[in-house]
């Protein structure tokens, strides 16, 4: 399933406001709450955060009302959205890490058999990028952690906007194992797509 979210508002108050947990409807939270409210209640309520990451670039004006991000152009396969030269996932490419995930993962998604071997433990996630695409058609962008491990958001809008979309993605036994998280990004028809933002949560199931 995939989530748009209004352009014009933050990841962590949009999140509070449609998690069904309160009473208080979106005007009321994001007129009334504190930032500290907000904040309390999305990670208390609503899961970790394992890898949160912004597109801002130290050159932009104190002015600047979006991040650059990360681009690409390809149509005919995946391309590295950090690293345009790179086509496939590669443990020694850069990328962020979910190795903080290995500590809650869950029994029935990391293969009991396999647990001591470091390859299998994983988490459920759900993924939310902001951005947008130019040209016409679904661009895709797809998260990775390993050749195996991915979740693939959708965007159809010139506009930028929140999307998500929920998977499993491979972390690691624990903080201190390797773990390496890319971007690839592919375009239906010619034009570019542009991630700005990106966060991925913890999902408890």
């Amino acid at each position: 399933m995939t989530v748009t979210v209004p352009g014009r508002l933050c990841w962590p108050v949009h999140r509070v406001a449609t998690s069904g947990l309160y009473p208080d409807g979106l005007w009321t939270i994001e007129h009334q709450w504190t930032l500290a409210d907000v904040v309390d209640r999305q990670q208390t309520r609503l899961g970790p955060v394992l890898a949160p990451w912004a597109g801002w670039r130290e050159s932009q004006s104190v002015t600047s009302t979006s991040a650059v991000g990360i681009t690409t152009t390809a149509t005919a396969a995946f391309t590295n959205m950090a690293d345009n030269t790179l086509t496939a996932w590669a443990a020694a490419s850069p990328g962020w890490s979910l190795a903080s995930g290995g500590q809650a993962q869950q029994f029935s998604t990391s293969e009991a058999r396999r647990i001591t071997r470091d390859k299998d433990a994983c988490v459920p996630v759900r993924v939310w990028l902001y951005g947008s695409r130019t040209g016409s058609g679904t661009a895709l962008v797809r998260v990775q952690s390993e050749g195996y491990s991915v979740a693939e958001v959708s965007f159809t809008s010139t506009t930028d906007g929140w999307s998500s979309a929920n998977g499993h993605l491979r972390c690691g036994l624990g903080p201190e194992d390797t773990s390496v998280l890319q971007i690839f990004g592919k375009l239906a028809a010619a034009g570019t797509l542009t991630v700005r933002h990106i966060v991925v949560e913890y999902l408890d199931t």
